[in-house]
């Protein structure tokens, strides 16, 4: 089982990190990792799926599809009894 370690959010400035929340009470020597999260890059990502899917609307790729039948089919529900 993983141990779940806190997450401290912070801004890395040159070599100093600017905490956005309250700056965590830890020994002066404690290691730490750093893995980079770029905002920016985020909102691309979300311009890229946006653009994605107005294709998907102009060429109205989800024609005939009903959600119902195919969420069961992805999810592969299993009937209940007195259930339809």
């Amino acid at each position: 089982m993983a141990i779940q370690r806190p997450t401290y959010r912070a801004i890395l400035q040159g070599s100093t990190l600017i905490w956005l929340d309250s700056p965590p009470e830890l020994p002066a020597d404690t290691e730490v990792y750093v893995t980079p999260r770029s905002s920016s890059s985020g909102q691309s990502k979300g311009a890229a799926m946006a653009a994605a899917l107005e294709k998907l609307a102009q060429i109205n790729a989800f024609h005939g599809v009903d959600p119902v039948n195919w969420q069961r089919e992805m999810r592969q529900d299993k009937p209940l009894p007195g259930r339809d």
